[in-house]
């Protein structure tokens, strides 16, 4: 994104970024996104719409959610 430094995403924790761009490999307007977790880090995707990178992003954090929670349940029997 223009907004990186040396190639590596700003976005701060808790916030997001994204910029539109038009690919010419792919002839369409695509969403390149970054969001900063403050717990599971920065999580990165280019979709056709912001709608669908949020979509991902909420996907990838439930997905992170379940597998912290399904690893504190084994180590409470343990």
């Amino acid at each position: 994104m223009k907004s990186d430094k040396n190639g590596c995403s700003v976005c701060k924790e808790g916030k997001e970024s994204y910029e539109m761009f038009y690919s010419s490999f792919i002839k369409k307007e695509m969403c390149q996104y970054d969001f900063r977790h403050k717990v599971h880090g920065l999580f990165s995707c280019v979709r056709s719409t912001l709608e669908a990178c949020r979509e991902h992003r909420d996907r990838w954090i439930y997905r992170k959610e379940i597998t912290e929670n399904q690893r504190a349940k084994v180590l409470e029997l343990d």
